[in-house]
């Protein structure tokens, strides 16, 4: 085998072009096959970082008329399956926001998302500090809560552990801080129809009766587990 690699080293070495060739072939066929693996891996073959993930999926619309792929769904849409629903253990949906933190030092671009009430009790996630949403804090006209990102809450307020129950100003309204989540905590930012990067605070959607079904923005999810009421 030395010998065999001793003779193909020599060979390569004669023919500058041929080997330049193959190395970059090489190269951008590995390159290739290490993305798209990194990409079904994430999508397809691991599981997502949550308890009793397998329990968890995504609910889309369906309309064959507008599109072949899945469609966001409206606050309509969401409030409809929600209280027809007679499977699922829950139901919660979420979509991506950004938001101007003006309050507590400079303003400050954040990337964050707004949730139904349902949303980190489906999911089973644990805050670091201070409780999460619970059923009814998405009611018309309820309380304006957020809760914080563990990285967002070192970084703009110094791990301040009175902050559970401090207002801040975001996109010119303030907004109660019921807790912190853990930075393991990435989600949708980890859920691959939304923008990458990391997600620094999760505000409560309202869920008001709507008049017409559009627009359509919400991605829903639920926990399968079948109920028992």
């Amino acid at each position: 085998m030395f010998q065999d690699l001793k003779h193909g080293v020599r060979m390569l070495l004669k023919q500058p072009g041929f080997t330049l060739v193959a190395l970059v072939t090489l190269a951008l066929g590995i390159g290739a096959n290490t993305a798209i693996f990194s990409v079904v891996n994430a999508v397809l073959l691991r599981s997502l970082p949550f308890e009793k993930s397998d329990d968890l999926m995504r609910i889309n619309l369906l309309n064959p008329r507008v599109a072949s792929d899945p469609l966001p769904l409206s606050v309509a849409d969401f409030m409809d399956w929600q209280s027809q629903n007679q499977v699922f253990e829950k139901l919660a949906a979420y979509t991506d926001n950004w938001y101007s933190l003006s309050s507590d030092g400079e303003p400050e671009r954040l990337r964050g998302a707004i949730v139904t009430a349902e949303f980190f009790s489906t999911l089973r996630a644990r805050p670091l500090l201070g409780p999460t949403f619970t059923t009814g804090d998405d009611v018309p006209d309820g309380p304006s809560l957020v809760i914080l990102s563990q990285r967002l809450w070192q970084r703009r307020f110094s791990s301040d552990q009175q902050i559970v129950g401090k207002a801040v100003v975001l996109n010119g309204k303030s907004r109660t801080v019921i807790g912190v989540m853990p930075e393991t905590f990435n989600f949708p930012s980890d859920d691959a129809n939304s923008l990458p990067g990391q997600v620094d605070l999760w505000a409560i959607h309202p869920l008001e009766p709507q008049k017409r079904r559009g627009p359509y923005y919400l991605v829903a999810g639920c926990d399968r587990q079948t109920r028992h009421d």
